[in-house]
Protein backbone atom coordinates (compact mmCIF):
# COMPACT_ATOMS: atom_id res chain seq x y z
CA UNK A 1 0.00 0.00 0.00
CA UNK A 2 1.21 3.27 -1.00
CA UNK A 3 0.51 6.63 0.54
CA UNK A 4 -0.51 8.59 -1.81
CA UNK A 5 -4.23 8.54 -3.83
CA UNK A 6 -4.42 5.25 -4.12
CA UNK A 7 -6.91 4.16 -1.92
CA UNK A 8 -10.38 3.54 -3.31
CA UNK A 9 -9.21 2.58 -6.55
CA UNK A 10 -10.45 -0.68 -8.07
CA UNK A 11 -7.14 -2.65 -7.09
CA UNK A 12 -6.37 -5.85 -5.20
CA UNK A 13 -9.30 -8.42 -4.29
CA UNK A 14 -12.25 -7.17 -3.26
CA UNK A 15 -12.22 -8.88 0.80
CA UNK A 16 -8.89 -6.81 0.85
CA UNK A 17 -10.55 -3.45 -0.15
CA UNK A 18 -13.03 -3.76 2.31
CA UNK A 19 -10.80 -4.70 4.91
CA UNK A 20 -8.68 -1.61 4.16
CA UNK A 21 -11.34 0.67 4.53
CA UNK A 22 -12.08 0.22 7.50
CA UNK A 23 -8.67 0.96 8.90
CA UNK A 24 -6.99 3.03 6.51
CA UNK A 25 -6.08 6.49 6.87
CA UNK A 26 -6.99 8.92 4.82
CA UNK A 27 -4.98 9.98 1.81
CA UNK A 28 -6.66 13.23 2.03
CA UNK A 29 -7.77 15.56 4.63
CA UNK A 30 -10.04 18.20 4.24
CA UNK A 31 -9.74 21.35 7.01
CA UNK A 32 -11.54 24.18 8.07
CA UNK A 33 -9.80 27.17 9.62
CA UNK A 34 -5.82 27.46 9.13
CA UNK A 35 -5.34 28.86 13.33
CA UNK A 36 -3.01 26.88 15.46
CA UNK A 37 -4.71 23.57 15.74
CA UNK A 38 -5.76 23.79 11.78
CA UNK A 39 -2.24 24.41 11.34
CA UNK A 40 -1.26 21.42 13.51
CA UNK A 41 -3.29 19.02 11.72
CA UNK A 42 -1.71 20.29 8.45
CA UNK A 43 1.06 19.62 9.60
CA UNK A 44 0.59 15.99 10.83
CA UNK A 45 -1.05 14.97 7.55
CA UNK A 46 1.85 15.98 5.71
CA UNK A 47 3.71 13.70 8.29
CA UNK A 48 1.38 10.72 7.49
CA UNK A 49 1.79 11.59 3.85
CA UNK A 50 -1.71 12.62 3.11
CA UNK A 51 -2.61 15.82 1.51
CA UNK A 52 -4.96 18.55 2.74
CA UNK A 53 -7.51 20.65 1.39
CA UNK A 54 -7.73 23.88 3.19
CA UNK A 55 -11.46 25.82 3.29
CA UNK A 56 -10.62 29.68 4.52
CA UNK A 57 -13.24 31.61 5.57
CA UNK A 58 -16.46 31.74 3.35
CA UNK A 59 -14.89 28.75 1.14
CA UNK A 60 -17.67 26.30 0.41
CA UNK A 61 -16.81 22.60 1.43
CA UNK A 62 -17.15 20.33 -1.45
CA UNK A 63 -20.12 18.68 -2.86
CA UNK A 64 -18.37 15.85 -4.30
CA UNK A 65 -15.75 14.96 -1.63
CA UNK A 66 -16.67 11.79 1.16
CA UNK A 67 -14.53 11.51 4.19
CA UNK A 68 -13.88 13.52 7.35
CA UNK A 69 -14.07 17.43 7.34
CA UNK A 70 -11.84 18.19 10.24
CA UNK A 71 -13.29 21.68 11.99
CA UNK A 72 -10.35 23.44 13.44
CA UNK A 73 -12.23 27.01 14.03
CA UNK A 74 -13.11 29.09 17.03
CA UNK A 75 -16.35 28.17 18.36
CA UNK A 76 -18.04 31.48 17.43
CA UNK A 77 -17.40 30.47 13.40
CA UNK A 78 -19.12 26.99 13.75
CA UNK A 79 -22.52 28.60 12.50
CA UNK A 80 -20.67 30.17 9.31
CA UNK A 81 -19.11 27.04 8.42
CA UNK A 82 -22.51 25.03 8.88
CA UNK A 83 -23.67 27.26 5.93
CA UNK A 84 -20.89 26.77 3.96
CA UNK A 85 -21.25 22.92 3.90
CA UNK A 86 -23.94 20.96 1.46
CA UNK A 87 -25.96 19.01 3.41
CA UNK A 88 -24.70 15.81 2.01
CA UNK A 89 -21.60 16.71 3.73
CA UNK A 90 -23.03 18.08 7.46
CA UNK A 91 -22.18 14.09 8.44
CA UNK A 92 -18.28 14.65 7.66
CA UNK A 93 -17.85 17.60 9.69
CA UNK A 94 -15.54 16.56 12.88
CA UNK A 95 -15.50 19.00 15.50
CA UNK A 96 -12.39 19.86 17.43
CA UNK A 97 -14.05 22.86 19.58
CA UNK A 98 -13.73 22.73 23.20
CA UNK A 99 -16.17 24.61 25.30
CA UNK A 100 -20.48 24.06 25.89
CA UNK A 101 -20.70 23.39 22.18
CA UNK A 102 -23.48 20.52 22.74
CA UNK A 103 -26.59 22.46 22.49
CA UNK A 104 -25.72 24.40 19.44
CA UNK A 105 -24.62 20.70 18.11
CA UNK A 106 -28.25 19.10 19.10
CA UNK A 107 -30.09 22.55 17.50
CA UNK A 108 -28.64 21.69 14.08
CA UNK A 109 -28.66 17.85 14.59
CA UNK A 110 -25.28 17.08 14.22
CA UNK A 111 -25.09 15.89 18.16
CA UNK A 112 -23.51 11.62 16.93
CA UNK A 113 -20.96 13.56 14.29
CA UNK A 114 -17.65 12.69 15.05
CA UNK A 115 -15.84 15.20 18.00
CA UNK A 116 -12.25 15.50 19.44
CA UNK A 117 -11.78 16.60 23.21
CA UNK A 118 -7.53 17.79 22.18
CA UNK A 119 -5.41 17.79 25.38
CA UNK A 120 -2.72 19.26 23.08
CA UNK A 121 -0.98 22.58 22.82
CA UNK A 122 0.12 23.73 19.15
CA UNK A 123 2.28 26.70 17.93
CA UNK A 124 4.37 28.33 15.20
CA UNK A 125 7.39 29.68 15.33
CA UNK A 126 8.86 32.45 14.08
CA UNK A 127 10.94 30.42 11.05
CA UNK A 128 7.32 28.66 10.26
CA UNK A 129 7.64 25.48 12.02
CA UNK A 130 4.77 23.82 14.25
CA UNK A 131 5.36 22.37 17.48
CA UNK A 132 2.99 20.31 19.41
CA UNK A 133 3.30 19.36 23.24
CA UNK A 134 1.29 15.50 23.40
CA UNK A 135 -0.92 16.45 27.09
CA UNK A 136 -2.12 12.51 27.19
CA UNK A 137 -5.32 12.66 27.64
CA UNK A 138 -7.19 13.25 23.94
CA UNK A 139 -9.80 11.41 23.19
CA UNK A 140 -12.45 11.35 19.94
CA UNK A 141 -15.74 9.70 19.24
CA UNK A 142 -18.00 9.15 16.34
CA UNK A 143 -17.51 7.73 13.17
CA UNK A 144 -14.12 8.64 12.20
CA UNK A 145 -12.81 8.49 15.36
CA UNK A 146 -10.10 6.08 13.71
CA UNK A 147 -8.84 8.05 11.04
CA UNK A 148 -8.80 10.80 13.78
CA UNK A 149 -6.35 8.92 16.08
CA UNK A 150 -4.21 7.75 14.06
CA UNK A 151 -3.83 11.27 12.09
CA UNK A 152 -3.63 12.39 15.47
CA UNK A 153 -0.72 9.77 16.85
CA UNK A 154 1.00 10.23 13.34
CA UNK A 155 1.52 13.91 14.76
CA UNK A 156 2.89 12.28 18.21
CA UNK A 157 -0.29 13.28 20.09
CA UNK A 158 -1.94 10.15 22.61
CA UNK A 159 -5.11 8.99 21.59
CA UNK A 160 -8.04 7.15 22.71
CA UNK A 161 -11.29 6.11 20.44
CA UNK A 162 -13.83 5.94 23.05
CA UNK A 163 -17.90 5.60 23.10
CA UNK A 164 -19.84 9.44 23.35
CA UNK A 165 -20.68 8.60 27.09
CA UNK A 166 -16.71 8.58 28.15
CA UNK A 167 -16.17 11.77 25.46
CA UNK A 168 -18.82 13.92 27.54
CA UNK A 169 -16.65 13.26 30.92
CA UNK A 170 -12.88 13.74 29.65
CA UNK A 171 -14.94 16.67 27.40
CA UNK A 172 -16.44 18.71 30.64
CA UNK A 173 -12.90 18.55 31.97
CA UNK A 174 -11.28 20.09 29.23
CA UNK A 175 -14.41 22.64 29.21
CA UNK A 176 -13.16 23.15 32.97
CA UNK A 177 -9.15 23.48 32.34
CA UNK A 178 -10.27 26.14 29.38
CA UNK A 179 -12.31 28.26 32.07
CA UNK A 180 -9.73 27.96 35.29
CA UNK A 181 -6.38 27.86 34.04
CA UNK A 182 -6.39 31.23 31.50
CA UNK A 183 -8.34 32.73 34.47
CA UNK A 184 -6.30 32.22 37.05
CA UNK A 185 -3.08 32.63 34.49
CA UNK A 186 -4.13 36.50 33.35
CA UNK A 187 -4.88 37.82 36.97
CA UNK A 188 -1.15 36.42 37.05
CA UNK A 189 0.50 38.72 34.58
CA UNK A 190 0.56 35.98 31.45
CA UNK A 191 2.08 33.05 33.58
CA UNK A 192 2.77 29.30 31.62
CA UNK A 193 0.41 26.85 33.37
CA UNK A 194 2.62 24.93 34.44
CA UNK A 195 3.52 27.62 36.71
CA UNK A 196 0.04 28.48 37.65
CA UNK A 197 -0.24 24.37 38.44
CA UNK A 198 2.77 24.34 40.64
CA UNK A 199 2.42 27.50 42.92
CA UNK A 200 -1.55 28.23 42.39
CA UNK A 201 -2.92 24.78 42.97
CA UNK A 202 -5.13 26.09 46.06
CA UNK A 203 -6.75 28.38 43.23
CA UNK A 204 -7.59 25.71 41.22
CA UNK A 205 -9.10 23.52 43.74
CA UNK A 206 -11.01 26.47 44.57
CA UNK A 207 -12.62 27.11 41.13
CA UNK A 208 -12.68 23.38 40.52
CA UNK A 209 -14.88 22.87 43.46
CA UNK A 210 -17.09 25.48 42.51
CA UNK A 211 -17.69 24.88 38.71
CA UNK A 212 -17.38 21.19 38.58
CA UNK A 213 -20.62 21.03 40.10
CA UNK A 214 -22.23 23.03 37.35
CA UNK A 215 -20.64 21.19 34.31
CA UNK A 216 -23.58 19.77 31.74
CA UNK A 217 -24.41 16.47 32.75
CA UNK A 218 -24.19 15.40 29.05
CA UNK A 219 -22.86 11.86 30.13
CA UNK A 220 -24.60 8.97 32.01
CA UNK A 221 -20.86 8.57 33.04
CA UNK A 222 -20.88 8.92 36.88
CA UNK A 223 -18.74 12.39 38.05
CA UNK A 224 -15.52 12.05 39.86
CA UNK A 225 -14.21 13.54 42.89
CA UNK A 226 -12.93 17.30 42.44
CA UNK A 227 -9.58 15.61 44.10
CA UNK A 228 -9.08 13.93 41.02
CA UNK A 229 -10.01 16.47 38.91
CA UNK A 230 -7.94 18.82 39.76
CA UNK A 231 -4.98 16.16 39.65
CA UNK A 232 -6.42 15.51 35.92
CA UNK A 233 -6.06 19.46 34.82
CA UNK A 234 -2.64 19.53 36.68
CA UNK A 235 -1.12 17.16 35.21
CA UNK A 236 -2.05 17.92 31.63
CA UNK A 237 -0.74 21.25 32.84
CA UNK A 238 2.82 20.27 33.35
CA UNK A 239 2.36 18.36 29.94
CA UNK A 240 2.16 21.03 28.29
CA UNK A 241 3.54 23.40 31.04
CA UNK A 242 5.18 26.01 28.64
CA UNK A 243 2.06 27.16 27.25
CA UNK A 244 0.42 30.57 28.02
CA UNK A 245 -3.45 30.74 27.54
CA UNK A 246 -4.62 33.58 25.12
CA UNK A 247 -6.60 35.94 27.37
CA UNK A 248 -8.13 37.61 23.28
CA UNK A 249 -9.40 33.87 22.66
CA UNK A 250 -11.04 32.73 26.40
CA UNK A 251 -13.05 36.34 25.66
CA UNK A 252 -14.01 35.64 22.63
CA UNK A 253 -15.32 32.29 23.67
CA UNK A 254 -16.97 34.08 26.44
CA UNK A 255 -20.33 31.79 26.00
CA UNK A 256 -18.86 28.79 25.35
CA UNK A 257 -16.33 29.16 28.26
CA UNK A 258 -16.88 31.12 31.44
CA UNK A 259 -19.29 32.95 30.06
CA UNK A 260 -21.78 29.57 30.55
CA UNK A 261 -21.22 29.26 33.66
CA UNK A 262 -21.88 32.94 34.82
CA UNK A 263 -25.16 32.76 33.00
CA UNK A 264 -25.78 29.78 35.23
CA UNK A 265 -25.15 31.30 38.34
CA UNK A 266 -22.22 34.10 39.35
CA UNK A 267 -20.02 31.80 42.38
CA UNK A 268 -17.73 34.00 45.12
CA UNK A 269 -14.55 32.16 44.01
CA UNK A 270 -15.04 32.58 39.99
CA UNK A 271 -16.35 36.01 40.52
CA UNK A 272 -13.14 37.14 42.80
CA UNK A 273 -10.53 35.41 39.74
CA UNK A 274 -12.72 37.46 37.25
CA UNK A 275 -12.16 40.79 38.80
CA UNK A 276 -8.94 39.88 39.21
CA UNK A 277 -8.48 39.61 35.46
CA UNK A 278 -10.16 42.03 34.96
CA UNK A 279 -7.98 44.64 36.49
CA UNK A 280 -5.14 43.35 33.57
CA UNK A 281 -7.99 42.85 30.43
CA UNK A 282 -11.03 45.02 30.93
CA UNK A 283 -13.27 44.25 28.16
CA UNK A 284 -13.63 41.36 31.09
CA UNK A 285 -15.19 43.99 32.92
CA UNK A 286 -18.36 45.03 30.66
CA UNK A 287 -18.44 40.99 30.70
CA UNK A 288 -19.34 40.74 34.68
CA UNK A 289 -20.86 43.38 35.23
CA UNK A 290 -23.96 41.95 37.29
Amino acid sequence: GGTGGSYGKRTGSRRRRRRMATVAPSSTWELVGDGRVGNAMRWMAKRSHASTIVYGKGQRVSERRDGPVLVCTRVEALSDVLQQTPERRKKDLCFLQNGAIDTWLEEHQLERNTRAALYMSAMVDEQGQVHVEDGRRTVVTGSYRQQLCQLLKSGGVSCRSVERDEFQTVAAEKMLWGCVFWLISTANGGCDVGTVARNHRQAVVDLVDELYPMTPSWSEMPRMDTKQVVDNLCSYSFDIQHAVPSPTMALQEWPWRNGWFWEQRPTEKHAQWLREAALRLPELQEKIRT
